[in-house]
């Protein structure tokens, strides 16, 4: 250690320090290898001791500012380290102001935004309500015209749409038009078809009552929607209907009527009804009838052949053949001739006028029955 210049008991503590680690360092690492080990300071205790050396305000030479030249700068004065923290604050006001201002503006732009979008909230919910209220009104509008037995068209023109469409159960106890049937029911197009069913409906309320009265009473019926029961969604609707009528027992009727379901509304651009399907118990509607008719209520013949079933078969009424008077001839007279002078009748043209007579009276009735049975397959329902 001849060539090594002299060292101060500061230098030499550190030497012999670095000295003694020399083993623990790996030098076949990676300098990135070798930075990570270093960074995990495995010279604590000699940062701490010269920390706690220079703990009493004195610099380590190497920290102090050097010129190009190698010449050590001298150090600030106060006037200088007070202009710099001066300096340092008042950017680091200015920084904190601007920021404030950012934050203040950035609310600002989002308390914006948030007021707008819970208006458009509030005016969507605000047209969906306005939406579905005019669907409700639309659809009790609709039961409301069909008890009552409106057939005026342009009612109905103002809540159906033109490709209004109207499902409902085979309805036997009542008319309808077979060709109407389809696979899940009866299915009536346009107004037209609504029509006729309500005129249908109509003439049933009228059969309900004692026979005197039948024609002359009609029972006050309502039907609405249950509220409770009512599901929108955009352009369908479906809810829950109750009928009955209320002074059907008044009139005469032993019970009233009474019937309940449910239906689907599907409404167009210009919230008209487009489609509507009823759904109910036609065995229990029937039931009802018959409580408030007494009596067993018949199923309407929509047919021909339902008809002719229900009709006995036509029969026809004839008389006997008459007999041929003989006359017995007297004394002093031929046999062959009668009192008046006449011929007496012979046996067997007697057997022949009685066979032609039979035959005669046979050939009506069975011309009858073919009259009938034209006329019968004439009928329309």
């Amino acid at each position: 250690m001849e060539g090594n210049p002299p060292q101060t008991p500061r230098e030499t503590s550190r030497w012999s320090r670095d000295e003694s680690n020399d083993e623990e360092i790996d030098r076949s690492k990676s300098p990135d290898e070798f930075g990570d080990t270093l960074r995990q300071n495995p010279f604590g205790n000699l940062i701490s001791e010269d920390k706690m050396e220079n703990s009493d305000g004195a610099k380590d030479e190497d920290d102090e500012p050097q010129t190009s030249g190698g010449k050590r700068k001298p150090p600030p004065s106060k006037v200088d380290v007070k202009e710099r923290n001066r300096t340092h604050a008042r950017n680091s006001r200015l920084r904190k102001k601007a920021h404030v201002e950012k934050l203040q503006r950035t609310a600002l732009i989002l308390s914006c935004k948030n007021e707008q979008m819970e208006r458009q909230q509030m005016e969507r919910m605000a047209a969906t309500l306005d939406i579905q209220a005019t669907q409700r009104a639309m659809v009790q509008r609709l039961l409301y015209y069909r008890v009552q037995g409106c057939i005026v068209p342009g009612y109905w023109h103002r809540i159906l749409a033109e490709d209004f469409t109207f499902t409902l159960p085979v309805t036997p106890y009542r008319y309808f038009n077979p060709g109407e049937i389809s696979r899940s029911g009866r299915v009536l197009y346009g107004v037209e078809g609504i029509i006729r069913d309500t005129a249908s409906l109509a003439q049933l309320f009228l059969s309900v009552g004692p026979r005197h009265h039948r024609g002359s009473f009609k029972p006050a019926i309502s039907m609405e929607i249950d509220l409770d029961s009512v599901a929108q969604e955009r352009n369908i609707l479906w809810c829950r209907w109750i009928m009955r009528s209320t002074d059907a027992v008044a009139n005469g009727a032993l019970a009233e009527l009474e019937s309940d379901g449910m239906l689907q509304a599907c409404f167009s651009t210009d919230h008209k009804i487009q489609s509507v399907e009823f759904l109910f118990d036609v065995l229990s509607f029937t039931f009802s009838l018959s409580r408030a008719l007494g009596r067993s209520f018949d199923v309407v013949p929509n047919t021909v052949e339902m008809a002719a079933e229900m009709c006995a078969p036509p029969k026809g009424k004839r008389d006997a053949p008459k007999k041929a008077a003989v006359n017995t001839p007297s004394e002093g007279q031929d046999e062959h001739t009668a009192v008046n002078g006449s011929k007496k009748p012979d046996a067997n043209d007697g057997a022949s006028a009685a066979t032609g007579a039979f035959e005669r009276d046979a050939e009506a009735p069975r011309a009858k029955r073919e009259d009938t049975t034209k006329v019968e397959g004439t009928l329309a329902p």
